[in-house]
């Protein structure tokens, strides 16, 4: 008899033990929404799980990548279609200005106008992405262009008793210093040379120690910022970003391309201003020739960039296109029906139940045999 009760609560627990866990399992599908949460669930369907999370993520860092070219893309038509407006005004005013009917005061102001201009383009032109210069090329950390006031050793050539023009006017009234080329001599302003500091020109005086023919290193400081320099690593190269799997795309325009090869545009609106200060009709007509290539050429690279910001786009509403298929698909072998497994589990939970009460009879009819 000890012998079939003991059987007896055995099979109970082991039944209880059998239904609690399956009861179990289908509450954990429940309360997560997946059928397959371990690979004894199904092992061929983790298998394919896992093959749909790889290019679930794979499928993401494109759309990422994309955002942030498409954000970058942005950016420089953005910074492209402010340079070209000023530099529509800056040929506007050379038009004006290459009349010879306007005179020298009038022409002074325009410089100053040109001025302004010069360093709006020259801050567009070091524009940012994030972190990055858009048009630093692949030396993105550092600024391409600088425009600064200071002129160390510029080379000229004398001419006694002939004015010779510098590389830029509006020169401040800080000492100008000329020396040989080989550091010896320092020669002396009022003496050996004197300067137009307006017109940014330095004249050898006749009766000072500088030679006929012979070059000299000038240095000095300008009112304004005109005094432009390149990042010494470069404003070329490419920037790429993958958008689809060996697929690389080209996303920035360089610095070389757009602002210094073909047409400088920079160095065009520093020219402008000399000549407006020089007063130089000839030199302002032939430079609204050089403004109005340079401006072609931006227009050009922002008609290009935009191209490729509507052509990112569409890579985009693809690539969303695939990440919700491979959703679609993980989704059919991972998550749960979760109507059914409603009824599975009322079914476990009565059978659970059930059970339960069987046990608690043969404890029960054990303790009375055993009191009796």
């Amino acid at each position: 008899m000890r012998i079939t009760e003991n059987a007896n609560s055995e099979m109970l627990l082991a039944n209880l033990h059998r239904v609690g866990a399956r009861r179990l399992d289908l509450l954990q599908k429940l309360s997560t929404g997946k059928r397959v949460a371990k690979a004894s669930d199904d092992p061929d369907g983790v298998q394919l799980i896992l093959s749909y999370q790889k290019n679930l993520k794979q499928t993401e860092r494109y759309l990422s990548n994309v955002s942030e070219a498409k954000v970058w893309l942005n950016e420089t038509e953005f910074a492209l279609t402010s340079i070209g407006d000023q530099l529509s005004q800056a040929i506007e005013k050379a038009l004006r200005a290459s009349s010879d009917s306007m005179g020298s005061a009038e022409r002074d102001a325009i410089a100053q106008d040109i001025q302004s201009i010069l360093e709006s383009v020259a801050h567009d032109a070091n524009g940012k992405s994030g972190n990055y210069y858009i048009f630093g090329g692949t030396n993105v950390s550092g600024a391409p262009f600088e425009l600064g006031k200071s002129v160390e050793e510029e080379t000229f050539t004398a001419k006694p008793g002939q004015a010779v023009d510098l590389d830029h006017t509006d020169l401040a009234d800080a000492a100008v210093t000329v020396t040989s080329t080989d550091g010896l001599t320092t020669f002396v302003e009022g003496v050996d040379f004197e300067v137009d500091r307006s017109k940014g020109r330095i004249t050898a005086l006749s009766g000072g120690g500088m030679a006929d023919g012979t070059d000299y290193y000038v240095s000095y400081d300008t009112n304004s910022a005109t005094v432009l320099s390149i990042n010494e690593k470069g404003t070329s190269g490419d920037v790429q970003r993958e958008i689809s799997k060996g697929e690389l795309m080209k996303i920035n325009i360089s610095g070389e391309d757009v602002f210094t090869d073909n047409a400088n545009t920079l160095q065009a609106l520093i020219d402008l201003k000399n000549a407006l200060l020089r007063d130089d009709g000839s030199q302002i007509r032939a430079l609204n020739a050089d403004l109005r290539k340079a401006h072609d050429q931006v227009i050009y690279f922002t008609s290009l960039t935009g191209m490729r910001y509507e052509r990112l786009s569409g890579v985009e509403d693809e690539l969303e296109n695939v990440k919700l298929n491979i959703m679609s698909m993980k989704s059919e072998v991972e998550d749960a029906d979760m109507a059914e497994l409603a009824v599975d589990f009322e079914k476990e939970e009565t059978l659970y139940n059930a059970i339960l009460k069987a046990g608690a009879r043969v404890v029960q009819q054990n303790l009375l045999d055993y009191l009796t």
